[in-house]
């Protein structure tokens, strides 16, 4: 599984990288600590988009773009 975090279009690319990365890592930390996840973890990585993948993106930076605003987990094949 694929952990992928995404951010607003608010702020700089390389600014946004790195937060869409951030998150992604906090979930994956997140499930880690759950009991039994060990065969999880092995199993799952995390990546950032930044805002290259927006749903919304209007970038006026209120609750319109809070959808942009997320983590998703994407299955991949073995």
């Amino acid at each position: 599984m694929n952990i992928v975090g995404h951010t607003s279009r608010t702020g700089g690319e390389a600014y946004n990288d790195k937060l869409s990365a951030s998150r992604s890592a906090f979930i994956r930390q997140k499930l880690g600590a759950e009991p039994g996840a060990a065969e999880l973890l092995a199993r799952t990585k995390t990546s950032g988009v930044g805002s290259r993948e927006n749903l919304i993106g209007t970038g006026t930076d209120d609750a319109g773009d809070s959808l942009d605003r997320r983590v998703e987990f994407k299955i991949m094949g073995c």
